[in-house]
């Protein structure tokens, strides 16, 4: 059945893609190494509502576990022209409490240069200023609900005010309800304490409630003069509930919150000159309790049944988390004669951490605490030229001087950029960039707790410190005037931070653990074939396969790595208008993936189906849409670690989300 709807799909999309072009998908392809879309009409057509789904409609975009990615990498987010400093999932909440509608303009830069102060591949988001005479004031607010066996709740509300040189924009989330998640674990017999095989499942009930908000003024005054100033935050609170079944019994529970203040002063000077300032204030305190019910025949082989006994396990575990961030930096542009561009600046970035952890053993009698509170220091200066051959040639390229200082560590590096794209016809662009950029790890990931999970069988460990992590990317593609997109890369990377499982000593659990893995290389190819029939139907089929090779010499406890494989995936998004009055449309996305590998994970093929019906009416000013998530219920990853000969497999049980969305413009 789902061999037969995946083929479905793919014939569709190929269909598609032999019909003439009737409409372009593309703005109009500039040489400035970007890639500009029409992003407001694919908003129009998907009822996208806010501005992180917004991104997942670009074509080339990919999921790969719970991140996108384009080309092979994560990707990082301006706003605005303000690239965004904050941890993943907190960007996340941000841009889905902003506006699809309010996009006006979005750009792909797969190598972004020095200047734009970007580690990966870049989206560029640019919302509308609006027409501060005749429409000073607009206003959005939504709301939606989703059901995955418990419900999970939405609320939304965003404005702008524009008067003159002033504008004024503000966007809040709030979500709340309950999580209900399932994780199916096969332990073999060599990794078990007991020298048997466990089979344990675990249910984890999270009751969470979450506020985003972002506010931003903009004040333009004098000649060219413009003061800007962001406010950014985000408040989590968390209560889970977690119990295990079968082969261990046994339940836990746990709180954990969270809360970030991000505030940030930019100011344009008519010179060219930009100057701007960062701090960010982030609290993370966690708690969690481990109660176990261990199977009594497991541990004492003289046990009798007349004498029932259980053994019980209290751990808990405590973790105060601060991370206090500053940052400060000056850049600047100028036009120089015959169509030369110089650019040139420097950041300095200072993070401080502070983090404790209690944990308390009851029945061992055992207590430890442990502090950490290291600082980190960034400093880059760059410089940067541009130059504009006529109408077909451009050309940039930039260099930079990386330092880096921690406490366990002292690095630098020189990394150059270089872009040259070539117009061979109207409309079509041929671009060649060659990228050198250093990956750091976040400091919200970085707190310093080992939580207990899986019954006490699995350990998530976040204290191993990883270091930065070297990149270089190399990557050739041919966008033509219909929006097809072709592109080759190549990705090394050295100290590419990695999650693994490894064994402990004993054999009686298992570690997850964050660590730098000493090589990744990928080679990989990508075609991105969008059509518009009319006005009626929108498809977009996008191919890839990749070679990746990981590989890790062992060092101490941990295993050694070396993976090659061959993997390939297919991404179609299909909108059919099934009619304009009303105003109703149909939405189709399916993505596919062979089996991969990531270090010492193998990832088995897998396949999501997502479909949504959107309603558009009041002229236009609302919508209402319905939606079903992986409605074959098979786009859940899974993951499966050899150890020697043997299979420990993790599995998160897939489950199909249902929903329902409202979105009013005022």
């Amino acid at each position: 059945m789902k061999r037969n709807t995946l083929t479905a799909l793919l014939a569709l999309a190929l269909s598609a893609w032999a019909a003439p072009n009737m409409q372009a998908q593309t703005e109009a392809q500039q040489l400035n190494h970007a890639v500009s879309y029409d992003l407001p009409r694919l908003v129009a057509q998907k009822g996208v509502e806010n501005g992180y789904d917004a991104i997942g409609a670009l074509p080339g975009i990919t999921v790969q576990n719970g991140v996108y990615t384009l080309g092979g990498r994560a990707i990082a987010v301006s706003i605005n022209g303000e690239t965004q400093n904050v941890a993943y999932d907190q960007l996340q909440e941000l841009l889905r409490a902003m506006p699809a509608s309010g996009i006006e303009r979005v750009e792909i830069v797969y190598n972004p240069a020095a200047r734009m102060q970007a580690n990966a591949p870049l989206i560029a988001l640019s919302f509308k200023r609006g027409d501060g005479e005749s429409r000073p004031f607009a206003a959005e607010v939504g709301g939606d609900i989703a059901l995955r066996h418990r419900t999970l709740f939405g609320e939304r509300a965003s404005g702008s005010f524009r008067k003159g040189q002033f504008s004024l924009d503000l966007s809040y989330l709030h979500s709340h309800g309950r999580v209900l998640d399932a994780l199916r674990t096969d332990i073999p017999q060599v990794l078990s304490p007991s020298y048997e095989d466990i089979t344990n499942t675990q249910e984890r009930l999270t009751a969470t409630c979450k506020h985003s908000y972002r506010l931003a003024a903009t004040y333009t005054f004098g000649a060219r003069h413009t003061l800007s100033a962001t406010y950014q935050g985000f408040n989590t609170n968390n209560d889970l509930s977690v119990s295990n079944t079968d082969s261990h019994l046994g339940y836990a529970d746990g709180k954990a919150k969270a809360w970030l203040h991000n505030a940030r002063i930019d100011y344009v000077t008519p010179l060219g000159i930009r100057l701007g300032i960062e701090a960010a204030f982030f609290r993370a305190p966690e708690r969690h309790v481990l109660m176990g019910y261990v199977n009594p025949f497991t541990l004492d082989p003289d046990f009798s049944p007349w004498l029932a006994r259980l053994l019980k396990e209290n751990l808990l575990v405590t973790d105060s988390l601060r991370t206090d961030l500053w940052r400060a930096y000056i850049a600047g542009e100028h036009e120089l004669n015959n169509g030369w561009t110089i650019n040139y600046g420097a950041w300095f970035k200072k993070v401080k951490h502070n983090s404790v952890v209690h944990r308390r053993h009851q029945a061992r009698g055992e207590y430890s605490v442990s502090w950490h509170y290291p600082e980190e220091h960034f400093t880059t200066a760059y410089v940067g030229v541009s130059k504009r051959f006529g109408e077909k040639l451009s050309a940039e390229v930039s260099l930079s001087a990386d330092y880096y200082h921690h406490v366990m560590t002292t690095q630098w590096r020189a990394l150059p950029t270089f872009s040259i794209s070539y117009a061979p016809c109207e409309g079509n662009v041929l671009s060649l960039s060659v990228s050198g950029s250093r990956d750091y790890p976040h400091y919200s990931d970085l707190n310093g707790l080992s939580q207990p999970d899986n019954g006490g069988r699995l350990y998530t460990v976040n204290d191993s410190w990883p270091m930065p992590s070297l990149h270089y990317q190399a990557q050739l593609s041919y966008v033509t005037k219909g929006g097809f997109q072709f592109r080759t890369w190549y990705n090394r990377a050295s100290g590419r931070v990695m999650q693994q499982p490894y064994a402990n000593g004993f054999l009686d659990y298992v570690l997850l653990k964050n660590c730098n893995i000493d090589r990744h290389q990928q080679v990989g190819l990508q075609a991105v074939m969008p059509h518009q029939f009319g006005s009626w139907l929108y498809t977009c089929l996008t191919l890839g396969g990749a070679w990746t090779r990981d590989k890790h010499e062992a060092r101490m406890w941990e295993e050694a790595v070396n993976s090659r494989i061959i993997h390939g995936e297919a991404q179609f998004t299909g909108v059919a208008t099934l009619c304009t009055k009303p105003n109703i449309a149909l939405s189709v996305d399916a993505f596919g993936q062979t089996k991969t590998q990531q270090g010492l994970w193998e990832l088995p093929a897998r396949m999501q189906v997502d479909m949504s019906l959107r309603w558009t009416f009041l002229k236009d000013m609302a919508t209402l849409r319905l939606f079903c998530n992986d409605v074959l219920a098979d786009g859940t990853p899974k993951y499966r670690y050899m150890y020697f000969t043997y299979e420990f497999d993790m599995r998160n049980v897939p489950r199909r989300q249902v929903g329902m969305g409202l979105t009013i413009r005022l």
